[in-house]
């Protein structure tokens, strides 16, 4: 049982180790699965892999990341922030 319990948190924990690829086909749908509270891993695995960290920071008990995916450079992309590992807030450009 413990061997299950290892070989699930190793695939969880690499889920979001593969960048989601430029020219990918993240779509309005995607985003719009998105809800605030979801874990990174968990929009990772919305928006088919990871993204590019934009910047970080952590005040006092509070970690702040965002995140970049990109479909094709300079023509359509998602930015999300994190707060201790829960989404909350998301934009969106030329997706359709």
């Amino acid at each position: 049982m413990r061997g299950w319990f290892l070989f699930l948190a190793l695939l969880l924990g690499s889920c979001c180790k593969l960048p989601a690829q430029p020219g990918s086909s993240i779509t309005m749908g995607d985003y719009s699965e998105l809800r605030n509270g979801m874990s990174y891993h968990q929009a990772c695995g919305k928006l088919h892999g990871s993204g590019v960290e934009m910047s970080s920071s952590k005040i006092g008990p509070y970690e702040t990341t965002m995140y970049k995916w990109s479909c094709s450079p300079g023509v359509c992309s998602i930015t999300a922030t994190f707060q201790n590992d829960k989404l909350t807030g998301k934009s969106q450009f030329g997706l359709k």
